[in-house]
C-alpha cells in the first residue's frame, strides 16, 4: 500500500468479507475505515503540520491491523503457525462469542490498535525526531471525537441497551467515551516516547510489556459482566442479518 486510498481499498475488501460472513469482526473494520477516511480528509485539508508524515504513519498503522487480520485468516483457514499479537487474538476470537455488546467488540479492536499498534506506527513515521510530532499525533483525537456522535447513533439504532443509556445519560456517555479516547491516546503517546528512546537491545522487552498490558485490558473488556436482561434484550441484533446491518451502518459513517 502506497497511499491512504490503497488502505481504504483493502479495508473495503475486509469489510466485504466480514459482512458476507455476518461476522462481529466487521464492526471494528467498518469503524476503522471511517477513521482512516477522516485522516485522509485531514491530510487533504492541511489539518496536520506535516501531512506526508501523517500519511506514513497512517500506512504503517493500517499495516498492523491488516497484517493481524491476514494472520488470523491464515491461521483459521490453513492452520498456519503464525499468529497475530495477543490483543488482536482476543479481539478476533471474541467474534465467536455471543455475549459481548457491539460497543465491546469495537473497544476490543480499538484497544489492540491504539495501545499496541499506534506507538509502533508513530515511531516508524517519526524517524529520529519527535519534537514536533505531538500536535499532529493528538489531532487524531479530534478526528475520533468527531465520529463519536455518528457511532452513538448507530449504537442507539441497533442496541436497546445503548439507546437507554444514551437517553438516561444525556451527553454524559459521549463525554465518557471522549474522555476514554483521550486517555487511550495519552497512554499511546507515552508509549511512543518510551519506544522512541529505548535502547535497541531493550526494544523487544518493551514491546512485550506493551502487548501484555493491552492483552490484559482486552480480557477486562471481555470480562465486563452484562446483566442477563440486557443480553436478552440485545439478542435480536446477533442474528446474521442484523450483524450485516450494523456493519453496513458503521461503514456508512463519513
Amino acid at each position: 500500500m502506497q497511499t491512504i486510498e490503497d488502505v481504504l481499498v483493502e479495508l473495503d475488501r475486509i469489510i466485504d468479507i466480514e459482512q458476507q460472513r455476518c461476522s462481529f469482526r466487521g464492526y471494528f473494520a467498518a469503524l476503522y475505515r471511517a477513521t482512516t477516511e477522516r485522516v485522509r480528509q485531514g491530510v487533504v485539508a492541511g489539518a496536520f503540520t506535516d501531512g506526508p508524515r501523517m500519511v506514513r504513519m497512517d500506512l504503517r498503522f493500517a499495516e498492523f491491523y491488516i497484517d493481524a487480520w491476514r494472520l488470523h485468516e491464515a491461521r483459521q483457514a490453513l492452520g498456519s503457525d503464525a499468529k497475530p499479537s495477543k490483543p488482536w487474538r482476543l479481539a478476533f476470537g471474541s467474534a465467536r462469542l455471543e455475549d459481548p455488546l457491539i460497543v465491546q467488540h469495537l473497544l476490543l479492536g480499538m484497544n489492540a490498535h491504539i495501545n499496541l499498534d499506534l506507538p509502533q506506527a508513530a515511531v516508524a513515521a517519526a524517524g529520529q525526531d519527535l519534537s514536533d510530532f505531538k500536535a499532529d499525533f493528538m489531532q487524531i483525537n479530534a478526528i475520533i471525537q468527531g465520529l463519536l456522535g455518528q457511532v452513538q447513533d448507530v449504537l442507539d439504532l441497533h442496541s436497546p441497551y445503548m439507546r437507554r443509556l444514551d437517553w438516561w445519560g444525556g451527553d454524559k456517555d459521549e463525554a465518557f467515551f471522549s474522555w476514554s479516547v483521550n486517555r487511550a491516546r495519552d497512554a499511546a503517546w507515552a508509549n511512543t516516547r518510551l519506544l522512541h528512546r529505548v535502547p535497541a537491545p531493550l526494544e523487544g522487552l518493551v514491546l512485550r510489556e506493551m502487548e501484555l498490558s493491552a492483552a490484559a485490558f482486552a480480557r477486562l473488556i471481555r470480562a465486563t459482566p452484562v446483566p442477563e436482561s440486557i443480553r436478552v434484550s440485545e439478542s435480536d441484533w446477533r442474528r446474521p442479518s442484523k450483524v450485516a446491518e450494523v456493519i453496513a451502518d458503521l461503514r456508512a459513517i463519513t
